[in-house]
């Protein structure tokens, strides 16, 4: 996993490259880690159940946090791309099925999902 703040050095022999990467001296603690990805995610999430973005998105966005954090390393190229890219209805997923109201708002009613 490559570090953004690492320091890198990149120079050319005989038209190959070659380069350095230096590891930075501060690292963050796991407890830093584990509360940034918690931020990060639960930050995207609100979005994506606001009906805001979709579910490809949000997990482009998921994908970001390995590189700060080490989290949802797991997340592939070919999982992001057999997501949705629909934006689902404040208050649905992508599939159509009624989520759990999130800021205090009631449940909707059959009739309300059909409107």
């Amino acid at each position: 996993m490559r570090n953004p703040r690492a320091v890198r050095h990149y120079s050319r022999l005989n038209g190959q490259g070659f380069g350095i990467t230096f590891k930075p001296l501060w690292q963050m603690t796991e407890n830093e880690k584990s509360d940034i990805a918690q931020k990060d995610t639960q930050s995207a999430m609100e979005v994506h159940s606001d009906g805001v973005i979709s579910d490809r998105t949000l997990l482009r966005e998921l994908q970001h946090v390995p590189r700060r954090t080490g989290r949802w390393k797991s997340i592939t190229r070919e999982i992001v791309e057999a997501a949705s890219d629909e934006v689902a209805p404040q208050g649905e997923d992508a599939t159509g099925k009624t989520l759990p109201p999130s800021s205090g708002d009631p449940p909707r009613t059959e009739h309300q999902q059909a409107a």
